[in-house]
């Protein structure tokens, strides 16, 4: 097992004690690597997602606390506090098992698995599946910005949506959202792909940026807009990447019939639903709500799934491509030192940024 001699024993990390208190920068101490399939990386930059903020206030607790209890293969016993949080990472690998193609010293960009962030911390280890060679043309900052939102967005488009670059020349997709992290990054990939057409809503000061990208824009808060939407369609896929129901309530209408279409939604009541009434009495309820929502739909040939982020390393090897080929670039709005991680937290929660929020580790 190959490491760096230099690795602390303790680290800085932003860490939740309590999710009725604000999580604090603290000293942790450094985890080890426990397995050949493991990676410890020195973080340099990772970037702060509205999933990270929501977690930090108890979000998905019985969920993740029965994922991780799974994995550990215990029945009871651990509430994952204190805990950090943080879901990508561009750094440096740290500590390698012998086997690994990785080698101490080399330059990364990667996920942690779902059920275990943490990159939001000096040190974090990952699965050696789940990370590759840092792009080349960007500085660690600017390779942090979209790895967590283009992964969440091939998650949806390939796995749940059956999209890839061959098929998608024939589709047209919808995307709610166009203008935020996964929202940009899917109207990205599509166009990457030749995508037939790509339609995206967005606010009023937003539909430059969107049609910039690649979309054919389309404002939200138009009292005409689902007369704008039936006028584009019909889609073959929709991809909501919103937490508001004003537009997509009613987005099924949108999609065409018996042509196998289905609209992805990036917010599921799975969480909420566990958190409220426990782990199996939240499954039936989320599985519920998911049938009432498709009884209509199959009867039209189309379908509502939940969507949601899965590692996958083909996501990361194409958002590496993308940057260097400079058809992806990085929308940092602001970079917040390690000490200052709170306000980034701060402002991703109010979900007002027109980019992403940064922290580096440097």
């Amino acid at each position: 097992m190959a490491s760096n001699r230099q690795i602390s024993a303790t680290m800085f990390g932003y860490v939740c004690d309590d999710y009725n208190q604000q999580p604090m920068v603290r000293e942790l101490t450094t985890p080890r690597i426990r397995s050949d399939n493991e990676v410890l990386i020195k973080v340099k930059a990772s970037s702060v997602n509205p999933i990270d903020v929501r977690m930090s206030e108890g979000y998905a607790h019985q969920l993740m606390t029965a994922v991780n209890n799974l994995q550990e293969r215990r029945l009871t016993g651990d509430n994952r506090l204190p805990t950090t949080f943080g879901r990508d990472f561009s750094g440096v690998v740290a500590e390698a098992p012998t086997s690994s193609a990785f080698k101490v010293g080399d330059e990364v960009i990667g996920v942690v698995p779902p059920a275990m962030p943490g990159a939001h911390s000096e040190y974090v280890i990952t699965n050696t599946n789940y990370i590759i060679p840092k792009p080349k043309t960007v500085d660690h900052v600017n390779a942090a910005a979209m790895i967590y939102t283009t992964a969440t967005a091939w998650s949806a488009l390939t796995t749940f949506g059956r999209l890839n670059a061959t098929n998608a020349r024939n589709q047209r997709v919808l995307i709610h959202g166009g203008s935020g992290g996964v929202g940009s990054s899917a109207i990205q990939i599509l166009k990457y792909w030749g995508t037939q057409k790509i339609v995206a809503t967005a606010s009023t000061k937003n539909q430059a940026f969107v049609k910039k990208l690649g979309a054919v824009p389309v404002d939200y808060t138009a009292d005409n807009v689902k007369e704008l939407l039936l006028k584009e369609g019909p889609f073959d896929l929709i991809l909501d990447c919103t937490t508001s129901n004003a537009v997509t309530d009613w987005s099924d209408e949108l999609l065409g019939v018996w042509r196998n279409s289905v609209h992805l939604t990036l917010t599921s009541p799975l969480m909420q639903q566990t958190d409220r009434y426990g782990v199996p009495l939240g499954l039936a309820s989320t599985a519920a709500t998911w049938f009432c929502r498709n009884v209509w739909n199959f009867k039209k040939g189309r379908a509502y799934i939940y969507a949601f982020f899965i590692p996958d390393k083909n996501a990361l090897n194409l958002l590496s491509t993308l940057i260097d080929q400079g058809k992806m670039v990085p929308n940092v709005e602001k970079v917040y030192h390690k000490e200052n991680i709170s306000e980034a937290y701060e402002t991703v929660g109010k979900l007002q940024g027109g980019g992403k929020s940064v922290i580096s580790f440097e």
